[in-house]
């Protein structure tokens, strides 16, 4: 019989002996060891009672059971698992978008394992069991949250999965306008439930008031305080989101002048500008026409000059911005105009006219008329353009009248009517007595004249002078002077009497 008849041990190297007892001490027995991985060291045979010493190796793999066989009897030995199991590597970084991935297990043949997620967000797609070594492929999914870690147990390792954030984070406005007098501003940061984050003011003077730090969405509120230098611009920094903080400038400056006028021609300016010298300006021309010669910028006081160019165009008006102040400048209307023709004859029945205006394309004209027998008909426009005009008939002597547009004059003539008449009247002495036979010469305003010879009694006449005329009437006389005249006819003129003159 063997004492015990067998043994429970660990994975590791064991050594230990059992008892043998036969029947009969004269009886002899021999032992030996049924499997490799037990030696029989010692009461390997002998008769009688006695001792078997054996040793057992270390187990690296599966439960094991061996034998040795004593005296015909067995004696079991039962060792222990001994697997062990390396997972290489033992984590894994992800990023925020996620992956597909995978890590190995290295064991010896026979032993069993499992692998299984220990969080939602981690699938394990491939070898989930086996026995020996393996590979246990997995999934991330992609997160828009905080960073996070996760875990996989396989054959009792644990290998560990640290996902990177994917928070994101988004700011309405991305910016404010304060004025030179400070104020308080408000803007959001959005995210999603998890995310912390945190707002810092880059500028010592803009103070986070509220909203300094928080989880998910939440409003981040400031203070702006007073400016009384320049424009200045700063910054809040959100979870690398830059909202911007624009003040207006607490500068003020005053100009020795407002404005200024020019002729048509064009020409030079200045004016000055004064402020503390800390305060910078700029001077900016808004208009093409006037352009800054001198002094476009500086600080605390300053002159600034400019020019005008010469304006071809109506009166107009530009501006100069200067430390926010603004310099006008008014310019005289440079129109011109040119007419063809330059001027027109009627008849005494009058009519109908016109004529061109040509100018720059931006000049507004109007044409006037000097005198009522002259109507202006269609006489207005911006650019080249037309003038029609009505003349009224004419009943009297002949005339001319002006339709002007600006300086510029066109003449309108016309004729006195077609109408005739006599003139008649005496030549006599100094003492009232009438000359016979005296010379009377009439002449037309084109030098044709004409003669009489006077009467018993001194009388002329001159028939079929033509009215609306200025007419020359003469004497010849070797006995008397007399001084010639000049008459307009409008009709039958009597009694144009000549006395001599010693």
């Amino acid at each position: 019989s063997l004492a015990p008849t067998s043994t429970n041990i660990s994975s590791g190297a064991f050594g230990g002996s059992f008892a043998v007892t036969p029947s009969n001490s004269g009886c002899g027995w021999t032992a030996a060891s049924n499997n490799s991985f037990i030696t029989v060291t010692g009461g390997s045979s002998g008769t009688g009672n006695g001792t078997v010493f054996f040793t057992v190796q270390a187990n690296n793999g599966p439960p094991r059971i061996g034998t040795i066989t004593a005296g015909g009897q067995t004696f079991t030995v039962n060792q222990a698992n001994g697997c062990t199991f390396v997972l290489s590597p033992t984590n894994t970084n992800i990023a925020a978008g996620g992956a597909n991935t995978s890590f190995t297990v290295t064991t010896v043949a026979g032993c069993t394992w499992t692998a299984a997620s220990n969080d939602a967000w981690i699938s394990v797609t491939g070898g989930n069991s086996g026995t020996g070594s393996g590979t246990v492929s997995f999934s991330v999914q992609s997160t828009n949250g905080p960073a996070r870690t996760g875990t996989i147990t396989t054959a009792g390792q644990t290998f560990t999965i640290n996902q990177a954030s994917g928070c994101t984070y988004s700011i309405l406005p991305t910016s404010a306008n304060i004025s030179a007098a400070g104020g308080n501003g408000l803007f959001t940061l959005t995210t999603v439930a998890g995310c912390s984050w945190t707002a810092t003011s880059n500028a010592p003077w803009i103070t986070i008031t509220g909203g300094s730090s928080g989880t998910g969405s939440g409003d981040i509120s400031f203070g702006v305080g007073a400016n009384t230098l320049n424009a200045r611009s700063g910054t809040i920094t959100a979870e690398g989101k830059t909202f911007t903080v624009n003040q207006a400038s607490g500068c003020s400056f005053t100009l020795s002048i407002s404005s200024s006028n020019f002729g048509a021609g064009g020409g030079n300016g200045t004016f000055s500008i004064n402020g503390i010298p800390a305060c910078t300006w700029t001077a900016v021309s808004n208009d093409s026409w006037v352009t800054i010669t001198g002094g476009s910028g500086g600080s605390g006081s300053g002159n600034i000059s400019f020019s005008v160019a010469a304006n071809t165009g109506p009166a107009r008006i530009g501006t100069i911005t200067a430390g926010g102040q603004t310099f006008t400048v008014n310019q005289a209307n440079g129109c011109t105009f040119a007419f063809v023709p330059t001027g027109t004859t009627f008849s005494a029945s009058g009519g109908v006219g016109g004529f061109n205006v040509t100018t720059n394309a931006v000049c507004v004209w109007t044409a006037t008329s000097s005198v009522g027998w002259v109507t202006v008909d269609s006489g207005a426009g911006t650019g080249n353009g037309s003038v029609t005009f009505t003349v009224q008939s004419n009943s009297g002597v002949a005339r001319s009248g002006e339709i002007s547009i600006g300086s510029q004059v066109f003449t309108v003539n016309q004729s006195a009517p077609n109408a005739f008449a006599s003139v008649s009247g005496r030549v006599v002495t100094p003492d009232g007595r009438g000359l016979r036979n005296v010379t009377v010469s009439i002449t037309d305003p084109n030098g044709v004249r004409r003669t009489a010879t006077t009467s018993s009694f001194g009388f002329y006449s001159f028939d079929g002078v033509q009215t609306g005329q200025n007419y020359t009437i003469a004497i010849a006389s070797r006995l008397y002077r007399f001084a010639p005249r000049v008459v307009s006819v409008f009709g039958d003129l009597t009694d144009i009497d000549f006395v001599g003159l010693e």
